[in-house]
Order: C-alpha cells, then sequence, then structure tokens
C-alpha cells in the first residue's frame, strides 16, 4: 500500500474529526457574531444621523464591546487550530479553513461551506465597518471647518482645549 498523495489524503483520525467539529462549531459561532456585529453597525449608522448622542455613544458602546469579544472567539480558534497543526505535524501558519476542509476529505465538506458563508459575512461587516468610518470622518471635518470658522480652533486642535478663551483674550 503506497503513501496517499497530496491530491488525495489519509483519512482523519478520530482525534482530527473531533476538532474539525469543534472547528465548525466555531465558525458557526463566529458567523452569529459577524452577523450581531453588522446589526450593531446598521444601529450605529442610523445613530449617527440622529440628533440623540446618547443613542450614538450607546450604539458606539455596543459595537466596541462586540469588538472585544473576537478576542476570546480568536483564542478559541487558535487553540482548535493549534491542535489541528499538532494532530497533523504541521505548521499553524500552514493551515487554513479551506484547506483544513480539504484535508479532512469528506468530512470537511461541511466546513467548506461553512467557511465561504463566514467569507461572506466577514467582507460585509468589514464594509458596513468602514461606511461609518467614512461618514464619522466627514462628520469630523464639518465639524472642524465649524469650529475653525465660530472659535478659531484648529481643525485637529481637541475640543475643549480653551479655543474660547484664548479667543476672548
Amino acid at each position: 500500500m503506497s503513501k496517499p498523495s497530496r491530491t488525495e489524503s489519509a483519512p482523519p483520525s478520530d482525534r482530527a474529526r473531533q476538532l474539525v467539529r469543534r472547528l465548525e462549531a466555531w465558525v458557526q459561532e463566529e458567523i452569529g457574531a459577524k452577523r450581531r456585529l453588522e446589526e450593531l453597525l446598521d444601529k450605529q449608522e442610523q445613530a449617527m444621523s440622529q440628533p440623540d448622542a446618547t443613542a450614538l455613544e450607546t450604539a458606539t458602546r455596543e459595537v466596541a464591546e462586540a469588538i472585544q469579544l473576537e478576542t476570546q472567539r480568536a483564542g478559541a480558534r487558535h487553540q482548535i487550530i493549534g491542535a489541528l497543526a499538532k494532530e497533523w505535524s504541521t505548521s499553524e501558519r500552514a493551515l487554513t479553513l479551506g484547506g483544513i476542509a480539504q484535508r479532512a476529505g469528506s468530512e470537511g465538506v461541511r466546513l467548506g461551506r461553512m467557511r465561504v458563508e463566514l467569507r461572506d459575512v466577514c467582507q460585509s461587516s468589514l464594509s458596513r465597518g468602514r461606511r461609518i468610518a467614512l461618514v464619522a470622518q466627514a462628520q469630523r471635518s464639518v465639524l472642524g471647518e465649524v469650529l475653525q470658522s465660530v472659535v478659531g480652533a484648529a481643525p485637529d486642535g481637541q475640543l475643549g482645549s480653551g479655543c474660547v478663551v484664548n479667543r476672548e483674550a
């Protein structure tokens, strides 16, 4: 019996199957978290166009909290992929979701589909975040121009830096 070639892989061990299932659970959790982040970004974008500063502050805090949780999920991903790398005697950096799905053979088909869904939801939330950043940058620019013309503050100056007092003096 010959060794499997690069295009065909040996059936995954029971440990590898278990880790692939854990990785699928992580991907599912990540997809849900990214969708939740999209909802929060939408809420933040809506709050940016409203005169209610409290709503914007609340929405921004919720987005920040959602982003903070990504660190915990990244730690779980790192642990699972590290265990798979050890199981397969390879570098952790060499393993991607697509590569893991391929190595896992028929056991990785679902992971491969989930990988595409995760990629799509990540791209969507990233574009929403960029759009909000552009809107915030535009608002900051307008505010800077208003401050410059009304109170003489430099556009990049900090609010509350005593510009009104200096102007009156």
